[in-house]
C-alpha cells in the first residue's frame, strides 16, 4: 500500500507521477519500472508516463492500492493524468481518493463503465439498521430508536453510543476541541449558524450573522461533522444542537436570528423549518398560525401523522377547539383511536358543534359497525356545517351508513347530493372520496363498468393532485374489483404499489391493503404468504379497534391456517377470538363460519354442517352453502330440500367467494344436486374460474414483464417493482418491448443514439445493455438471461410475457367497448417517456396523445346522452392534455347548452374565445359569438 498526502505542487500532473513512481518503487523494490523510466527520460507526455507506468504494474504479482489523501489539491491537470492512470491500471490495483470536495476525475463516465466508484458522506454513514445493530451487538443500554434521530448514522456518535456513554456530552466535548482551534474571530460567531440547516456564505448573509470573511473555507478543513451538499455543507445534528446552546447565552439574539429564520423559510417554501424557527424564537402568533395551515394541509391530503406533528409543536395555551377537532381527528386516523376518540368526545361534551366532531365521532361509530348511530351523528353534523366541505364530508358518511343499513336508494340519492355539491364548489378532494362511495354502490349492484369508472376517475383526480396519502384507499377498492374479474396480477401490482405509502402513514387502509393482497395470494394458491399478509392485516385493525374488520379476516385466516396444515394453530386462535372478540352479530358469524372450517377439516360432517348451516352474513353465506352442503353430501344426509336451498343460494354467487380448493367440492354438490333433480346453473361459472390446484401438473407461467412508459415510467416483473438506474437503458428496454423481435446495435442506436457511430456512445450503449440486464435480472421471477444477444440481435428474453401501455391504442381502437375506450384513457397518465427528446420517442408520443384523445372523443359521444356529467368530464380531461381542440371546445359548450346549464356553458365560450385570441389571433364563430353576447 503507497499513501500519500497531496501537496500544492501535485497540481503539476510531471510532480505526481514522478512521486507515485517513487512510492511504488519503495513498497515494491523487486518490481522493474523499465517502461515508466524509459518514458520519462525520453521526456514523454504524462499521458503516455501513465500508459507506461500502467503496463510496468501489469507484471507485478502483488496488487497495488494507492492512496491518496487531500484530493482536494488535485488540480484539473493532475486529474485528468490520475483518470488516464485509473482507465489504464490492471486488474488488481487500486487508486483510492479522499477529498472534501468535488474532484476532476470525470467520475460519472468511469462509474458507468464500471472502472471507479464513488463514495460520498451518505455512503459512509451508518444506516439505522446498522446503528441498531452496532447497539445491540454492543449490548448498549441505549435506546437504538431514541438514539437515532441524532446519531444520523455519525460513527463516532454511534461508537460513543455503544459505550452506553451519554452521547451529546461526550460529543460535545470533542466538537468544542475543534471549535477551539478556531480562528477566534471565527470561534466567537459560529454559534449564530444554528439557525441555518444547510450553510453557505450567501445563506450567512442574507441573515446578516456576524461572520468574518473567509469563515466557509476555514470551518469545511476544521474537521467538523459536516456533509458536503455541492457548494453548501449540512451540520450534524448533535454540532447544530452544541451551537443552539451557545446561542441560547444571548437571549435577545437567539429569539431575533430564530425570527428571522423562520419569516427567510417561509418565503422560501420550507414550512416546517421555519415552523421550529418560531417555536424557538417564542413566536406564539406565528407558530400557531403556521401549525394552523400545516394541518389544514395535510388533513386535506389525508396524512393524520403530519397533522398531529405540526399540532404537537404547540403549547396547550395556543391550542383552539379548532385545532383541538384536528387533533382528535388525526389522531383516530393515525391509528391512537383511544385518545383521538376521548378528545372529540370531551370537545363535544363541552358543547363543541363543529361538524368535524361530528365527522370524527361518526367515523368510529363506523369502524365498530354501529350504523345507526353513524346516521344520526351524520345528520346532526348537517345542520351545523358551515361550507361545502365540511357538508360533503358529512353527505359522505350518511351514504355509508344508508348504504349499510340497505337502503341503497337513498344512499346513492345521498351520494348524489354530495358530488353535485363537490362539483359545484370545484372541490377535487372531496370529489375523489364521494366517488368511493359511489363506486360501493355501484358494486353492490353489481354494475362493474359504472364502478370501475369511478375508482379510476376518482385516482386521477388523486394522482393529478400529487395525494397519494388519499389514493391508496381508492387503489384498493380497484384492486378488489380486479379480484372479482380474476385479474390477480393487475390486482396485487396495484397493492404492491399503495401498501408502502399506507405504512408510511401508519392508517387502517394499510389493514385493508394487506387483506386485499391475502385475498388475491389465496386466490393464486400461495397459502404462506396469504396467511402472512391476513395476520398482519388483523394486528393493524387491532390496532386501530376496528371491531367488523378484525371479524372479517378471521375465516381468511382461518382457512390459510388449515391449507398451510396448521389446525392446532387455529384451534388456539379460535380458543382466543372467542374470549377476546368483539360481542356483536358479525362476529358470532364469522366464529360460526371458522367452527365450521375447523369441523369440515377434521371431517366431523355433523359439526360441520351444524355450524355452516347456521351463517346468515351476506359477505359469509355463498361459501358457508356450499361447506355445508358437502358435509351433509359426505354424511349421507343431503336430500331435495337442500339441494334446492343450495340453488337459492348459489346462483347468487361470486367465483372470488371461494378458494381454489374448492373446485373439487362444487362439483361434487353440484352432482349430488343433479341427481335429485334440482339445478346446478350455478356450477359452471364457478368451476370456470375456480379450477382445483395440481402441483405435479401445473406449469410455470412466464414472467410478466409490464412496463408503463405513459407519465412516470413504472416496470414490475410478476408485480415486483425493477428499478432500471439509466434513462438510456430505460429508453432500451421501452424500444425492445415495442419491437419483439429485437434489433441489431445498429437499429437501435439509430433510434436511441440518433445514429452515431462515435465510440463515447458505443460505450455507452455497451453500459445502458448491462445495467438494463442487471436490472431486469435481479426480480426473483427471472431465471434465465432477461437480455440476450443472439445471431447479431439484442431482445427481450422469449420467456417473459410482456405489457406495455403504449400498445393498448393500436389493440383498443379497431372495435373498441365503452370499457375498452375508458380503460385505454385511464392508461394515459401522461405523455410517453416524458423525459426523452430522441425524435422516435416524440413521433410516438405525438401518435399516443392523438390516440388517447380519439378515444376520449368517442367515448364521449357515447356518452352525452345517457351519462351528460362523465362526458363533460372526458371533454375537461381532453382540453387539459391538449387546450387548442377546437372542436372539443364546441362540443363541450353544446353538451351544457343541450343539458340546460347556461353558466357552464359561458364559462367554456369564454375560456374558447380566449384561446382563439391569443392562439389564432380571431373571433369565434358569428353565430357563436351572437348566442354570448
Amino acid at each position: 500500500m503507497i499513501w500519500l498526502s497531496v501537496r500544492e505542487e501535485d497540481a503539476d500532473p510531471q510532480v505526481l507521477c514522478e512521486r507515485l513512481g517513487a512510492g511504488i518503487r519503495h513498497v515494491l523494490p523487486t518490481l522493474d519500472l523499465a517502461l515508466f523510466e524509459d518514458a520519462r527520460d525520453a521526456g514523454r507526455t504524462p499521458r503516455a508516463l501513465a500508459a507506461a507506468l500502467a503496463a510496468d504494474l501489469a507484471l507485478s504479482t502483488t496488487n497495488l492500492n494507492v492512496i491518496l489523501d487531500g484530493g482536494d489539491a488535485l488540480g484539473v491537470a493532475s486529474g485528468r493524468w490520475l483518470g488516464a492512470l485509473v482507465d489504464d491500471l490492471p486488474e488488481g490495483h487500486r487508486i483510492l481518493v479522499s477529498a472534501r470536495s468535488a474532484l476532476p476525475l470525470d467520475g460519472e463516465r468511469r462509474v458507468a463503465a464500471a472502472t471507479a466508484l464513488m463514495l460520498d458522506a451518505h455512503d459512509l454513514i451508518f444506516s439505522a439498521e446498522e446503528t441498531a445493530a452496532c447497539l445491540q451487538s454492543a449490548a448498549s443500554t441505549a435506546n437504538p430508536v431514541d438514539l437515532d434521530g441524532r446519531l444520523e448514522g455519525w460513527p463516532l456518535a454511534v461508537n460513543v453510543a455503544s459505550t452506553g456513554r451519554n452521547v451529546p456530552e461526550s460529543v460535545r466535548d470533542v466538537i468544542q476541541g475543534v471549535l477551539e482551534h478556531l480562528p477566534l474571530d471565527v470561534q466567537t460567531a459560529l454559534p449564530e449558524l444554528a439557525v441555518l440547516e444547510v450553510w453557505t456564505e450567501q445563506q450567512a448573509l442574507d441573515l446578516d450573522l456576524r461572520l468574518p470573511t473567509g469563515w466557509f473555507r476555514t470551518v469545511r478543513q476544521a474537521g467538523l461533522p459536516l456533509t458536503p451538499i455541492a457548494d453548501a455543507v449540512r451540520p450534524h445534528a448533535l454540532l447544530r444542537a452544541h451551537l443552539e446552546r451557545l446561542l441560547q447565552r444571548d437571549e435577545r439574539r437567539h429569539a431575533e436570528l430564530h425570527e428571522r429564520a423562520g419569516e427567510r423559510a417561509e418565503a422560501q417554501g420550507e414550512a416546517w423549518q421555519a415552523l421550529r424557527h418560531y417555536q424557538l424564537a417564542r413566536q406564539p402568533q406565528a407558530h400557531q398560525r403556521l401549525a394552523r395551515e400545516l394541518a389544514r394541509r395535510y388533513q386535506e391530503r389525508w396524512e393524520p401523522r403530519l397533522t398531529i406533528q405540526a399540532l404537537e409543536s404547540l403549547p396547550a395555551s395556543l391550542m383552539t377547539a379548532e385545532l383541538s377537532v384536528m387533533l382528535g381527528k388525526a389522531l383516530v386516523d393515525s391509528g391512537d383511536v383511544p385518545t383521538g376518540s376521548a378528545l372529540l368526545q370531551q370537545l363535544h361534551d363541552q358543547g363543541v358543534r363543529h361538524a368535524d366532531v361530528y365527522y370524527g365521532l361518526g367515523a368510529l361509530a363506523a369502524r365498530a359497525g354501529e350504523d345507526d348511530t353513524l346516521l344520526r351523528l351524520a345528520e346532526e353534523g348537517l345542520r351545523c356545517s358551515r361550507d361545502t366541505r365540511e357538508a360533503c364530508r358529512l353527505l359522505r358518511l350518511k351514504a355509508t351508513a344508508l348504504f349499510n343499513l340497505g337502503r341503497l336508494e337513498e344512499a346513492m340519492d345521498v351520494a348524489q347530493s354530495a358530488l353535485q355539491l363537490a362539483r359545484g364548489g370545484r372541490d377535487l378532494i372531496e370529489l375523489g372520496a364521494v366517488l368511493d362511495i359511489v363506486q360501493v354502490i355501484h358494486k353492490s349492484r353489481r354494475e362493474w363498468v359504472e364502478c370501475e369508472a369511478a375508482l379510476r376517475a376518482g385516482l386521477r383526480i388523486y394522482d393529478d393532485a400529487g395525494m397519494p396519502s388519499r389514493s391508496v384507499m381508492l387503489q384498493n377498492n380497484l384492486a378488489d374489483l380486479l379480484v372479482r374479474r380474476g385479474q390477480y396480477a393487475e390486482a396485487l401490482a396495484l397493492v404492491s404499489a399503495a401498501l408502502p405509502v399506507a405504512e408510511r402513514e401508519q392508517s387502517v387502509v394499510q389493514g385493508l391493503l394487506l387483506e386485499t393482497s391475502g385475498e388475491i395470494l389465496g386466490h393464486q394458491a400461495r397459502s404462506a404468504e396469504a396467511r402472512l399478509a391476513f395476520e398482519r392485516a388483523l394486528v393493524v385493525f387491532e390496532r386501530f379497534e376496528v371491531g367488523a374488520f378484525i371479524t372479517r379476516v378471521w375465516p381468511a385466516l382461518a382457512q390459510m391456517t388449515l391449507e398451510c396444515g396448521d389446525a392446532p394453530t387455529l384451534r388456539a386462535l379460535m380458543a382466543q377470538w372467542t374470549l377476546t372478540g368483539p360481542p356483536q352479530p358479525h362476529a358470532q358469524q364469522a366464529l360460526l363460519m371458522c367452527r365450521g372450517l375447523l369441523a369440515f377439516h377434521d371431517r366431523h360432517w355433523s359439526a360441520a354442517w351444524s355450524a355452516l348451516s347456521e351463517v346468515t352474513d351476506g359477505n359469509l353465506r355463498h361459501r358457508a352453502a356450499l361447506l355445508a352442503a358437502g358435509a351433509a353430501c359426505r354424511a349421507g344426509t343431503f336430500d331435495h330440500a337442500q339441494a334446492q336451498e343450495v340453488h337459492g343460494v348459489l346462483r347468487h354467487a361470486q367465483p372470488h367467494q371461494f378458494w381454489p380448493d374448492d373446485a373439487q367440492l362444487i362439483g361434487e354438490v353440484a352432482d349430488a344436486c343433479r341427481r335429485l333433480g334440482a339445478p346446478v346453473d350455478w356450477s359452471a361459472d364457478l368451476l370456470g374460474s375456480c379450477t382445483a390446484r395440481d402441483p405435479a401438473q401445473a406449469k410455470p407461467a412466464a414472467p410478466v414483464l409490464q412496463i408503463s412508459a405513459l407519465g412516470q415510467v413504472n416496470v414490475t416483473v410478476d408485480a415486483v417493482p425493477v428499478r432500471v438506474p439509466l434513462s438510456r437503458s430505460v429508453e432500451m428496454l421501452v424500444w425492445l418491448a415495442l419491437h419483439r423481435d429485437g434489433g441489431t446495435r445498429g437499429d437501435i442506436m439509430n433510434d436511441l443514439w440518433d445514429g452515431s457511430s462515435e465510440p463515447r456512445h458505443v460505450e455507452y450503449f455497451k453500459v445502458a445493455v448491462r445495467h438494463l440486464r442487471a436490472a431486469l435480472a435481479s426480480a426473483p421471477a427471472v431465471t434465465f438471461n432477461p437480455l440476450p444477444f443472439d445471431r447479431g440481435r439484442y431482445c427481450l428474453a422469449p420467456a417473459f410475457q410482456v405489457e406495455i401501455d403504449a400498445l393498448l391504442p393500436a389493440r383498443v381502437l379497431t372495435h373498441p367497448t365503452d370499457e375498452d375506450l375508458q380503460n385505454l384513457i385511464d392508461a394515459y397518465r401522461g405523455p410517453f417517456l416524458p423525459a426523452s427528446d430522441a425524435p422516435w420517442v416524440e413521433i410516438r408520443r405525438t401518435e399516443l396523445l392523438d390516440q388517447t384523445l380519439a378515444a376520449a372523443l368517442m367515448l364521449t359521444h357515447r356518452l352525452q346522452r345517457e351519462q351528460p356529467e362523465r362526458a363533460a368530464a372526458l371533454l375537461e380531461w381532453s382540453l387539459a392534455l391538449d387546450p387548442l381542440q377546437e372542436s372539443t371546445h364546441l362540443t363541450l359548450i353544446e353538451l351544457w347548452e343541450n343539458r340546460r346549464e347556461p353558466a357552464a356553458a359561458r364559462r367554456c365560450y369564454t375560456r374558447y374565445a380566449r384561446m382563439l385570441a391569443e392562439e389564432w389571433g380571431r373571433l369565434p364563430d358569428p353565430a357563436l359569438q351572437e348566442r354570448y353576447q
